[in-house]
């Protein structure tokens, strides 16, 4: 079954591919079979022939603007320089790609972030100006892209080149530290800017009439949640539909369920992420199969 190459989903991870990605990467395909799924990686990692996964080196997507970006690059924030570096980095390598491929839309998702729909609908959120998107407080987990992310890219690289900006976000950060908060300048910074303050950008809604879009499984949103720790995880309850296993919130005020079109599994939720959905997989596809993990999941996420 050929592609259809007007939109896909990207992602990027530098290293070893981990479990979790792994499933991320599964869950994207399972929801698009008709969609092409390129995975970033500074090698070339081998998947299931059944996913039908194009794997893309960095060298291969690197733009011609980001080793300018690089030494320009300021480093302020208290994370490792590489990590944060990397994450503004990025976007120059999701440019590359959608120019590359000739993609008019894509999906870009974290790593963390478990897709359970149909890529394209998402776009109707999105007003007809808008060419980058992503959630509350710049929250990149999954952005999406209309065209070029050029503007985008410009508007970052336009900030490292802002000697009075640095100095207002080195300041915000060490009168933070000093109140052991954290301040740090990060891509979600830019994100967040962009968004909110450039007319191509947008904020799109995390309810939506065909489900949520989870911002971060650790914050409530107005959903049922149970405590965890210090904090509060959201639950996520778990159905058979025509043979799909598919998630769903319940909202706290009168406990409706919602489908979760997108989870965020951020920091150590990635231990709740499993294979929810498996491809060539034989048994474990079998209505026995669906049930025993229906029964799991639940138990696990609630």
């Amino acid at each position: 079954m050929g592609f259809n190459m007007d939109t896909a989903i990207i992602f990027f991870h530098q290293g070893k591919i981990p479990f979790y990605l792994r499933c991320a990467i599964e869950s994207a395909r399972f929801f698009n079979p008709e969609l092409p799924v390129y995975v970033l990686n500074d090698s070339k990692p081998a998947f299931h022939s059944e996913w039908r996964i194009e794997c893309v080196s960095l060298k291969d997507a690197r733009h011609p603007a980001l080793d300018a970006f690089v030494k320009n690059y300021t480093h302020i924030s208290s994370s490792d320089l590489e990590y944060e570096r990397r994450c503004f980095e990025r976007w120059f390598y999701f440019e590359k790609i959608m120019s590359d491929y000739g993609l008019k839309t894509a999906v870009i998702l974290d790593s963390d972030a478990v897709l359970f729909a149909k890529a394209p609908q998402l776009f109707g959120l999105l007003p007809e100006r808008v060419s980058f998107a992503c959630s509350k407080g710049g929250g990149p987990a999954m952005t999406l892209v209309r065209g070029s992310m050029e503007p985008f890219l410009a508007h970052m690289q336009g900030r490292f080149l802002d000697a009075d900006y640095l100095k207002r976000s080195a300041s915000l950060m060490e009168a933070a530290r000093r109140e052991r908060k954290m301040a740090n300048l990060t891509d979600m910074t830019i994100c967040e800017e962009f968004s909110t303050s450039n007319p191509l950008g947008f904020v799109y809604p995390n309810q939506t009439l065909e489900g949520h879009i989870d911002h971060g499984i650790w914050l409530p949103d107005g959903l049922d949640s149970k405590k965890s720790g210090r904090r509060h995880r959201k639950r996520v309850f778990w159905k058979e539909e025509k043979g799909v296993i598919q998630p769903f919130f319940r909202s706290a005020s009168d406990m409706e369920d919602i489908r979760a079109l997108c989870i965020h599994f951020q920091s150590k939720a990635k231990r709740y992420i499993r294979r929810f959905n498996q491809i060539g997989e034989g048994g474990w596809n079998s209505d026995f199969g669906r049930d025993i993990r229906l029964w799991y999941y639940n138990r696990l996420l609630n």
